[in-house]
């Protein structure tokens, strides 16, 4: 652990405030696992008797320089406008659909690199600034010409593409945001 204290600011005010949550980071210094369910980085906890709405905790799992995942699973608003993105867009092959729920997506016929769903947030808008939420997903690409044509795409389709340390970024329907790295 790198970080942890109680938010002072974080239990709702009221005659019995709500509890403090921590403010935390984990740093990964070897190959790791990690699960992180914190329930209140998206709801905060309400004071009792005349109470109002405190303030969501942050919790930050930091990986070392150079770590590599296989897929990465996104929460989404709505399956059908993100299977259009990462599909028609991006590129990826649909290697599944459940319905309005999920969409499994792949680069070269993999079972999938790509997990979207609604499980938790459908209709939901991006997470707000300061709230525990991934910060980008980095999709790396072949070569610069083949990032090229993806790009074109993107513009093409109207997504705005800004510069992120040399790569592109882009945000999908949802927000999540996406660098174009290269290999």
């Amino acid at each position: 652990m790198e970080f942890c204290e109680l938010a002072p600011d974080s239990g709702g005010p009221g005659r019995n405030r709500g509890g403090l949550g921590p403010d935390m980071a984990f740093r990964f210094l070897e190959d790791a696992f990690a699960i992180s369910t914190i329930e209140r980085s998206k709801n905060a906890p309400w004071g009792l008797e005349g109470g109002g709405e405190g303030r969501p905790n942050s919790g930050e799992l930091r990986l070392p320089d150079g770590t590599v995942m296989g897929h990465v699973h996104l929460k989404i608003a709505a399956v059908e406008e993100t299977v259009r993105f990462y599909r028609d867009v991006m590129g990826f092959g649909l290697m599944a659909q459940l319905g309005p729920m999920a969409a499994f997506l792949s680069a070269g016929g993999y079972h999938h690199h790509l997990g979207a769903n609604t499980w938790e947030s459908a209709g939901a808008p991006p997470a707000p600034e300061g709230s525990a939420a991934l910060r980008h997903a980095t999709i790396v690409l072949t070569d610069a010409p083949e990032r090229a044509r993806v790009v074109e795409r993107l513009e093409d389709a109207g997504v705005a593409v800004i510069d992120h340390g040399g790569d592109p970024l882009v945000r999908d329907p949802s927000g999540n945001a996406l660098a174009l790295a290269l290999a």
